[in-house]
């Protein structure tokens, strides 16, 4: 396993790798939002979401529409108090990530709809960019020899906590420098 980066302070390290099987976000069971695929470049993306959530029926029906988009978004909020954010990008397939007006109140999220998608957006396309890390605590260990004749002594690092699934490199290295304080009183 590839060491990206290594941060190092008073005896603990934190080293920072790619996640070798991170796991699809949109199957780990804590998605509020629908995620409607309507575009994967012929085939090159996977979807999203296999289903697309209660409004795919509604988009069926009007996707042939040069103002799909646009229409269904608007039929999203009038119809159905929802919140809709279009997420079109040309390394991805292209989606419409929505959540309906009467599931808010029963999704206990901490900020508003609009920028809970764009996390979940993110996030998805985080893992499907394969941006997904690991964050590696080791300790610096001293090993003494069990003959008291024997005067060498080994220093050797010794894994104590292991995080997997942080999705972007930037939050990845903010939990490595947590992981590894700088300050000594703050080693346990």
């Amino acid at each position: 396993m590839e060491t990206i980066e290594t941060i190092e302070n008073n005896g603990i390290r934190a080293r920072i790798v790619v996640d070798p099987d991170p796991i699809n976000p949109r199957k780990d069971g804590l998605n509020k939002a629908y995620a409607l695929t309507i575009d994967t470049h012929l085939g090159q993306y996977i979807e999203v979401d296999e289903d697309g959530g209660p409004l795919a029926e509604a988009w069926a029906r009007i996707s042939w529409r040069k103002d799909a988009v646009e229409v269904f978004e608007r039929y999203a909020r009038i119809y159905w108090d929802a919140t809709t954010f279009f997420d079109h990008k040309s390394d991805g397939a292209t989606v419409i990530w929505y959540v309906l007006g009467a599931e808010v109140p029963h999704l206990d999220l901490l900020s508003p709809p609009y920028f809970y998608i764009r996390f979940e957006a993110e996030q998805y396309r985080r893992w499907a960019a394969g941006e997904v890390y690991g964050v590696i605590t080791e300790r610096m260990t001293w090993w003494m020899p069990v003959d008291p004749t024997d005067e060498r002594t080994t220093m050797l690092w010794e894994e104590s906590n292991a995080q997997w699934g942080i999705n972007g490199y930037d939050l990845a290295r903010w939990e490595a420098e947590e992981a590894a304080p700088y300050r000594v009183d703050a080693v346990a």
